[in-house]
């Protein structure tokens, strides 16, 4: 089999590539180890920011998020015992965010490409790449217990933290990264919403958010030890302890718990996004704390601009593209970095319980509250509007 572009990774990046790219008349293939239902169930980030909605708005991927996204025009800050509604779209000139979870932008584009005459090629196993100079560059991988070999003159990382293109990109052990001393145990439960927008909170006892995928059903977070496990947390606990941390003026009625999960915090960014052929994006070149959301949001970004430089590399003759492309991808990731740090510190209690450093960080709350300007700025970076 050859293609132009083989795509490596069936999630929503590799997808939207595929899609992009197919738009362009540059034939492309996507792999994807798992099988279509694994991709379509894997529940991952939940929040849009405005450049990814008017990104995919702009692309004619965005009927159903229009439809069933849940517009977040502010969030709410319980700290010191009390509720503090910030004014996304005022505070950030105009912009906003939607709740619209991943896996249902999956579905979407899963549909997309198919109506196009698209389908990645699913069940992928042991997916091995040649020389990143090499061209035509060698994919091979197995599938229903067969050999198969792929030829393709560019390759696209869209495989995540774990695959292949980012262990040929950047070697092992590649790239700058840090993990956190806290993880957090998430539930998502039959539960309605405390608000219909998402409610950050500070406590002493550690952090808590309560998101949401639907007006019953709510996915919520509390931040725990570093080495916690899901079952650590059993529904009592965790419900008794949102609680404490929400305060007892915020009232709400448990219902089932459909799904419990750990979120290991830490960040990474490659080395590099490209070498030779071979080129990376979205968790392939970077992961980020899920704290302000900018996983999937920085991912639209990569393949936004990624589709535009093989436009131009392979219509324009820009042999420069891809390294541009690696080049200020690496400088956005950084900048998505810098915020999500900011506000996981920001947000999540000292693991040690140091009064000193709980104070520090509630000074911190309260002058950032207290400025129009830096509350304006961190609203623009909250909802993307930098990036638009």
């Amino acid at each position: 089999m050859r293609t132009t572009v083989g795509i490596i990774g069936g999630g929503p990046s590799g997808l939207l590539l595929s899609i992009l790219l197919d738009r362009l008349g540059i034939d492309n293939q996507v792999l994807e180890h798992r099988s279509r239902a694994h991709v379509q169930r894997r529940v991952r980030a939940g929040q849009l920011d405005h450049a990814s909605v008017a990104f995919l708005r702009q692309a004619g991927l965005a009927g159903r998020l229009d439809r069933l996204g849940l517009p977040q025009r502010g969030m709410n800050l319980r700290w010191r015992d009390q509720t503090r509604r910030i004014d996304l779209e005022a505070l950030s000139g105009g912009h906003s965010c939607t709740v619209y979870g991943q896996s249902a932008l999956t579905c979407d584009l899963t549909n997309a490409l198919a109506a196009s005459g698209r389908s990645p090629v699913y069940g992928a196993e042991d997916i091995r790449l040649s020389d990143p100079e090499s061209e035509p560059h060698i994919i091979t991988y197995r599938k229903d217990g067969a050999e198969h070999r792929l030829e393709c003159r560019f390759v696209a990382g869209c495989d995540g933290a774990h695959g292949p293109a980012r262990r040929l990109v950047n070697g092992a052990g590649g790239g700058s990264s840090k993990r956190l001393p806290f993880s957090w145990v998430g539930v998502l439960s039959e539960t309605p919403p405390v608000s219909p927008e998402l409610t950050y909170a500070y406590h002493p006892r550690g952090f808590a958010l309560w998101s949401m995928r639907s007006d019953t059903v709510s996915r919520t977070y509390l931040q725990c030890g570093a080495e916690d496990q899901a079952e650590d947390w059993s529904d009592d606990r965790f419900w008794s302890e949102m609680q404490r941390r929400l305060g007892p003026d915020v009232d709400f009625s448990p219902g089932k718990v459909t799904e419990r999960l750990m979120v290991r915090m830490q960040g990474y960014v490659a080395d590099r996004m490209q070498l030779g052929n071979v080129v990376l994006a979205g968790d392939a070149g970077h992961t980020v704390p899920p704290s302000a959301a900018k996983g999937l949001n920085l991912a639209i970004a990569d393949i936004r601009e990624l589709s535009e430089s093989f436009r131009k590399l392979l219509f324009e003759g820009r042999q420069d593209a891809l390294a541009d492309y690696a080049q200020k991808a690496l400088k956005r990731a950084w900048a998505g970095q810098a915020f999500s740090w900011q506000m996981t510190d920001l947000l999540h209690a000292p693991p040690s319980g140091d009064p000193f450093e709980s104070n520090l960080k509630l000074t911190r709350l309260d002058t950032l509250l207290a400025s129009p300007e830096q509350l304006s700025l961190f609203c623009r970076d909250y909802t993307g509007a930098e990036a638009a």
